[in-house]
């Protein structure tokens, strides 16, 4: 039994939590469903943060004390879904525990820089820019979701391959390399197959950039359609980029990578690096060191630790204040 914090990830597809006990070093992660509540119910929510903090209590001991919990969460912007995200929290048993949340970009962001000043540009399923300058000011492009948004996105990637396909076999379009890998990919026959799958149910945002992929492959065969899509992924990447670094005056800042579109598909990372750096030649551009836990657990513990100091100060003061009055009396 230790005492220990907690860092939430809260997602539309699925929850992840990290439980960290300082004393024993020992960090260990976990994960339930969604509990996004932009796109995931309040009683679905609700049971998959129960369910994360049934796991977390089993392994840290039922009499191990939570000195604080962080939490970065999707949908942070809607306040109703930072309402309910809280009363979750209640309905799962987690009261009379420090908590802060955040947005899930400013999460990943603290734990990509491992501090709370610089630039985070994330490019995944979806995509999204966030920043924070030394004076707290923040601002973020992008991040509106795939209906509106979502940039040079694995989404975005992987729609654009299906309609180049679409439009190759209904004869509207160049032929592409990528026609074949997605035919391929699911075993597809036709157009009614591909329209099938995607509009099947399930999470089709995740089905859809699940073919992101793929542009790699016709990327490698010089496809003129593969190396224009990758093209239009980095230039809207490094919009959302530059209209945070300008922002927030960061030219001369630290921006962090992000995402398995930025990680894995180094045509894209390597043109938005480029693109960038001749732009803003003093910036500096990394891998990020850790991931959105990391960073959630670095905002709960340094907002536990200015609470012990601002009540160490305030302690102080009225110590100070007793010997005073009891020196004049």
């Amino acid at each position: 039994m230790a005492d220990f914090y907690v860092g939430i990830d809260s997602g539309g597809t699925k929850t992840r939590a990290r439980l960290w006990m300082p004393e024993k070093s020992i960090k260990k992660d976990f994960e339930a469903g969604a509990s996004n509540f932009c796109s995931a119910d309040f009683q679905e929510g609700a049971k998959n943060i129960r369910i994360l903090w049934e796991m977390l209590k089993k392994e840290s001991g039922q009499h191990a004390k939570c000195l604080g919990i962080g939490v970065g969460a999707a949908g942070f912007s809607s306040p109703d879904a930072l309402q309910m995200f809280a009363d979750c929290m209640i309905k799962a048993g987690i009261e009379n525990i420090p908590v802060k949340i955040v947005s899930d970009a400013q999460a990943a962001l603290y734990g990509a820089v491992e501090d709370d000043s610089g630039i985070i540009l994330i490019s995944g399923t979806g995509s999204v820019c966030f920043g924070q300058n030394k004076k707290g000011k923040i601002h973020q492009a992008g991040g509106d979701g795939h209906l509106i948004g979502d940039e040079g996105s694995g989404y975005a990637i992987g729609r654009d391959i299906l309609s180049a396909v679409i439009k190759e076999l209904d004869q509207r379009g160049e032929k592409t390399e990528l026609t074949k890998y997605v035919l391929e990919e699911k075993q597809f026959q036709d157009i009614p197959d591909i329209i099938r799958y995607v509009y099947g149910g399930g999470n089709s945002k995740a089905r859809i950039a699940a073919f992101a992929p793929l542009l790699m492959k016709a990327y490698e065969d010089q496809d003129q359609t593969a190396r224009r899509i990758a093209k239009n992924a980095s230039e809207r990447l490094v919009e959302q980029a530059s209209c945070v670094i300008t922002q927030l005056e960061q030219q001369e800042g630290t921006l962090a990578f992000s995402g398995s579109i930025l990680k894995k598909m180094s045509m894209i990372s390597n043109a938005v690096q480029s693109r960038l750096q001749e732009r803003f030649q003093s910036l500096k551009i990394i891998e990020g060191k850790s991931d959105a836990l990391d960073g959630a657990l670095y905002l709960i513990q340094r907002e536990a630790a200015d609470c012990y100091n601002n009540h160490k100060k305030e302690r102080a003061k009225n110590d100070a204040d007793t010997r005073t009055v009891n020196g004049s009396a």
